[in-house]
């Protein structure tokens, strides 16, 4: 059986330093079930079981972060997961009905990882978000019933948002094996061009020194920054996971466009970033 590449999201379980105000039950609780260190970036741990106010006063347990503004709670009193956003006022939002089925639900996202590649179309995007909000559902009937946590994470997914290459660089580049030279070499490359432009870089390609060297962005109109895609015409290995502002000049196409002009600046390029699995063992 293949075996998952290095740095590979999978379940890797969280460890807590407890705070001495966390009840006896809430510690129970979390003695009985793994919960994950982090979940495609939008879920991550925190290495301490604090206790916090949520609304009311009501005593909660914060064992981690949902995306930008949301703080991971177990509530002691239900036994339920939820999500508690603290601005003017603290909002409590449901997200599983135990620990068990939020384990559960980050067990199916990650089982079902890869959804697909940044170069899918609508409808992959679509079928990945539909085959798991169908399997978190079979772990937890309710954890989709209300906008929370999980429903903005199938819509994440339904959106194309959690492409195989966007969630590896969520998990750190540190976790990936890259062809470290060749990647250096194009990485310098990249940013003598980005310097350059709007001027042709002239710089021989690192990998078949063809002098075909490329760089185009593609942004969304108003955004300060732009994807930038940085590749060999000749050979098609090159950059992802680029983003940068656009300088004036610069090759600049609107985002989701159909001009014919997009698909010739953005080819589907080999990325030097890639990840080798290892035989079977």
């Amino acid at each position: 059986m293949q075996k998952d590449p290095p740095g590979w999201p999978r379940f890797q379980p969280a460890v807590f330093e407890i705070d001495d105000r966390v009840p006896a039950s809430a510690r129970e609780a979390f003695s009985e079930v793994d919960l994950p260190k982090n979940l495609m970036g939008l879920y991550r741990s925190s290495s301490e079981l604090t206790v916090v106010n949520g609304p009311g006063r009501r005593l909660l347990v914060r064992f981690g972060e949902f995306g930008p503004d949301g703080n991971a709670c177990y509530d002691p009193a239900s036994g339920e997961v939820v999500s508690l956003v603290v601005g003017k006022r603290r909002v409590q939002r449901p997200v599983n009905e135990s620990l068990a089925c939020f384990h559960d639900g980050a067990q199916a996202a990650l089982d079902m990882f890869p959804y697909y590649r940044a170069n899918s179309n609508r409808s992959e995007a679509k079928a990945a978000a539909a085959a798991l909000q169908s399997r978190l559902t079979d772990t937890d009937p309710t954890a989709l019933e209300v906008s929370g946590f999980w429903s903005g994470f199938v819509d994440e997914v339904g959106k194309g948002r959690l492409s195989t290459e966007d969630v590896l660089a969520s998990y750190g580049e540190g976790l990936l094996i890259v062809e470290d030279e060749l990647y250096r070499a194009f990485r310098s490359a990249y940013e003598i061009a980005y310097k350059r432009l709007p001027s042709d870089p002239h710089r021989l390609c690192p990998s078949c020194d063809s002098d075909a060297l490329r760089i185009a962005f593609e942004a969304r109109p108003g955004a300060a920054t732009a994807t930038v895609a940085f590749w060999c015409a000749y050979c098609l290995l090159g950059l992802d996971q680029l983003s940068a502002p656009a300088p004036k000049g610069a090759r600049v196409f609107k985002s989701g466009s159909p001009d014919k002009g997009v698909a010739a600046a953005f080819p589907e390029l080999r990325s030097v970033r890639f990840l080798r699995r290892r035989p079977d063992q």
